[in-house]
């Protein structure tokens, strides 16, 4: 099922902020993002912003963090998205991203 695809936008903006999913921050085992219990202290994850490109949703700040990792020969992207802040929340207005926090496993195929 598809939620948001934003790939045809690729190459369409000038500024890399114009784009839904924005950042390139490195972190590790420990961070300001939910921590990894599985991670090794030298391990490294990606920290990016997402932004929901409806225009109802505009006033969420949330994130994304990726981890790769393989496992017996099969390359996976563990991601978790989560809420990175507080922000005023206008009345009847969605509390989350229309893909849901949580964790999610992309598994190569």
């Amino acid at each position: 099922m598809e939620k948001i695809n934003t790939l045809p936008l690729i190459g369409t903006y000038n500024d890399a902020y114009d784009y839904n999913l924005q950042g390139n921050d490195i972190i590790g085992k420990f961070s300001d993002a939910p921590d990894c219990d599985t991670c090794l202290l030298s391990e490294r994850r990606i920290s990016l912003t997402f932004y929901d490109p409806d225009p109802n949703r505009e006033h969420l700040h949330d994130a994304i963090v990726l981890r790769h990792v393989v496992e017996n020969d099969v390359e996976r992207i563990e991601t978790v998205i989560y809420s990175a802040g507080t922000v005023v929340q206008p009345e009847d207005q969605p509390d989350s991203p229309r893909v849901p926090y949580g964790a999610y496993t992309l598994t190569k195929q």
